[in-house]
């Protein structure tokens, strides 16, 4: 209905239970495309979005906002939006610059178990996690931005730190315990000598032993990441980096 670029990236989520997809920024704001082909709807959530995550239990769509530190909490059933959290000061100098992306927050990532979800304030370099409520239940300062998150089966959580352009700070993975974040093992993921660090995704391995992570660098074009490492979380153990 409203034909032209996208105020941010369109990301999506899957919803095979009421069989519809789940897409940030459609139609400026959050938009539900049903899977036979009917009519999208749209909810107004305000702002630029980034990342979407259906909860465990289905029931609830965590949205986060690209640049305003705020989380959206959607009920699915009533297709209304629950509760919102502002969970940092989005006008605060960051601490280490530039954005990956412009973006203060990214991903947001459930608690396997369901009881909470976590999110990025990358302008003050700290993980946060918010209850289904709304309401903050932890936070903690990493020692740079956190892209994303992984999740294990024992209850960790796997920060997948960027580090810092400038080379002063490697890009990482930082193993958090559970719902108290208390950081357990901090893993530095070696680069290349004057390769950029921006840290981006991963994968876990299927027994969840190993964690492989790619570095994006800062931009695509002449300046990117080229590294591609292999960790083992539990021993802070890196296996390889090419």
């Amino acid at each position: 209905d409203k034909p032209g670029s996208s105020s941010g990236p369109m990301l999506v989520a899957e919803d095979k239970v009421r069989r519809v997809f789940y897409v940030g920024n459609f139609n400026g704001g959050l938009g539900r495309i049903p899977m036979d082909g009917s009519k999208p709807s749209t909810l107004d959530l305000s702002g630029v979005l980034i990342g979407v995550a259906i909860s465990p239990d289905g029931k609830l769509l965590a949205v986060n906002g690209a640049r305003d530190l705020t989380l959206r909490l959607v009920d699915l059933d009533s297709w209304k939006m629950a509760t919102s959290y502002r969970f940092g000061t989005p006008t605060d100098t960051p601490i280490h610059s530039p954005l990956t992306h412009g973006m203060a927050s990214t991903h947001p990532v459930w608690l396997r178990d369901g009881p909470g979800v976590l999110v990025q304030d990358n302008i003050h370099e700290e993980v946060v996690l918010i209850g289904r409520d709304g309401k903050e239940k932890a936070r903690r300062r990493l020692r740079t931005a956190a892209h994303t998150f992984l999740t294990t089966s024992t209850g960790e959580i796997l920060a997948l730190v960027e580090g810092t352009i400038d080379g002063k700070n490697l890009p990482g993975v930082v193993v958090l315990d559970g719902p108290a974040l208390k950081i357990v093992r901090e893993i530095t993921v070696p680069l290349t000598p004057d390769e950029p660090a921006k840290l981006h995704h991963g994968s876990l391995s299927s027994d969840e032993e190993i964690v492989v992570v790619a570095n994006m660098g800062p931009m695509h074009g002449e300046d990117y990441g080229t590294t591609v490492a292999a960790l083992q979380w539990r021993t802070g153990k890196v296996l390889w980096h090419v």
